[in-house]
């Protein structure tokens, strides 16, 4: 049985810049069916890929600072819901 691999929208947080500017930082994740015959709907995700509300990827660089790839620009949150 071949696996699907998809990707999928997870959350969305609020992230700052060094103005204070908001902006959503948007969590995705690749999943594939790795379902058998023991666990028919069995799924594995893999690691989280963070873009911004313009779908600029973002790199983690610790709980709660992030760097957008494109720009440089440093992003901060201490929203629950951040990685």
């Amino acid at each position: 049985m071949p696996v699907t691999k998809t990707m999928r929208h997870k959350s969305t947080f609020p992230a700052w810049d060094e103005s204070g500017r908001e902006q959503q930082i948007h969590v995705f994740v690749d999943t594939s069916d790795t379902g058998h015959t023991g666990d028919p709907h069995g799924g594995a995700e893999g690691l989280p890929n963070l873009r911004t509300e313009e779908g600029y990827h973002v790199n983690y660089v610790e709980k709660g600072t992030y760097k957008v790839e494109a720009t440089g620009e440093i992003l901060t949150s201490n929203h629950p819901a951040a990685l």
